[in-house]
């Protein structure tokens, strides 16, 4: 019973660590519920489910995107960036803001984000 339990917690440790980051989560419900939790690599899995399924981004995507970057994930900052840069992916009520742009942009690059460094 000991073993399974610290299998759990260091199998959710390794998750919680972005061992797994560049793999979207199977399950939608699991991704949103985990990112309730506080999981910034859960975030930008709901955020890629939403923009696959409404085909494009819109509010949902956003949301899940800022969170994740509120949670220490420098590329969801990259990606919150061009919200504010492009007015064609505009799905923020805010208008082309490049302020904001340039906030995210080296918010990613403090964050870790080598594109966002590079941008």
């Amino acid at each position: 019973m000991k073993k399974k339990i610290l299998f759990i917690v260091g199998a959710l440790s390794l998750v919680t660590a972005g061992i797994f980051s560049d793999v979207l989560f199977d399950d939608e419900k699991l991704a949103k519920h985990l990112c309730d939790y506080g999981n910034p690599y859960s975030c930008w899995s709901a955020g890629r489910y939403e923009h696959v399924r409404n085909d494009g981004h819109n509010a949902a995507t956003v949301s899940f995107y800022k969170k994740s970057c509120d949670l220490g994930l420098g590329r969801s900052c990259n990606v919150m960036s061009g919200y504010y840069w492009s007015p064609n992916q505009q799905s923020i009520e805010e208008a082309k803001d490049l302020k904001m742009a340039f906030h995210y942009i080296k918010l990613g690059c403090e964050k870790g984000d080598k594109k966002s460094c590079h941008n």
